[in-house]
């Protein structure tokens, strides 16, 4: 047997003795956690010993000691990661947590989109009537005014073929128009026109009545005035009607 098998056996042996006795040494092993022993250089028995109340080698034997606990191991492997443990209940609601300081004032922010217009507003109370107001200057002297009124014109017997009559109805030097009078009736030049249009529409030599839509209004053509007549006979008898052109002079 091998010198460290026999020293194990005995310190294994020691322990139970001790164990089973019920001697206990609390020297044993030292406060340091080592175990002291002694052994035979001849025979190569081994003995533990108390070198804390002065036990000691006699000069036939070799010291010797041992740790009560290993030197720690290198450390293993990471092992295998661990299942998934079921998720844990909700906890209670904490406290309500202390008032937070005061944060630094933020910067102004752009402006918004303008909002849609409001209602009016009540009509507020007529103000105090102000003082009388200076008398003006003269204005400069008017333009001379109207001299009168002239009938320039009354042509009362223009004449009309029936609607869709025969060409000839309307020949040269018959005084009729055919069955459409479209003319414009001018004043002189720097007259202004004071009113103007068809007088009367009849029928000629009796029969039904006449439908005759007509067209008049004032007209302006290179600084002169006058009045611009349309009328169409949309019978067939012949009919005539007359236009009448009213005039203003000015004075000099």
């Amino acid at each position: 047997m091998s010198l460290k098998k026999k020293v194990l056996a005995i310190a294994g042996g020691l322990i139970l003795a001790f164990t089973f006795t019920g001697i206990a040494t609390a020297s044993i092993p030292s406060a340091d956690g080592v175990i002291h022993g002694c052994r035979g250089n001849i025979n190569g028995n081994v003995r533990i010993i108390d070198v804390e109340v002065g036990q000691h080698c006699n000069g036939l034997e070799t010291p010797i000691q041992w740790n009560q606990q290993g030197i720690q191991g290198p450390q293993g492997e990471q092992g295998p990661q661990g299942i998934q443990g079921i998720t844990g209940s909700t906890g209670s609601k904490g406290d309500k947590g202390d008032l937070g300081m005061v944060g630094s004032k933020g910067e102004i922010g752009s402006p918004g989109p303008t909002g849609p217009k409001g209602d009016s507003g009540l009509a507020g109370m007529p103000g105090i009537q102000g003082e009388q107001g200076s008398t003006g200057l003269q204005g400069p002297k008017g333009d001379p005014g109207l001299v009168g009124v002239e009938i320039v014109s009354i042509y009362p017997s223009f004449k009309l073929c029936p609607h869709n009559a025969n060409p000839e109805c309307s020949a040269p030097n018959s005084g009729f128009f055919g069955d459409t009078y479209d003319q414009v009736l001018y004043c002189a030049p720097d007259d202004l026109l004071f009113s103007g249009g068809i007088t009367s529409i009849t029928a000629l030599g009796g029969g039904e009545s006449i439908n005759a839509p007509s067209y008049q209004y004032p007209i302006a053509v290179d600084g002169r005035v006058g009045w611009h007549v349309v009328v169409r006979n949309l019978t067939s008898n012949y009919a005539e009607f007359g236009v009448s052109l009213i005039c203003f002079h000015k004075g000099s």
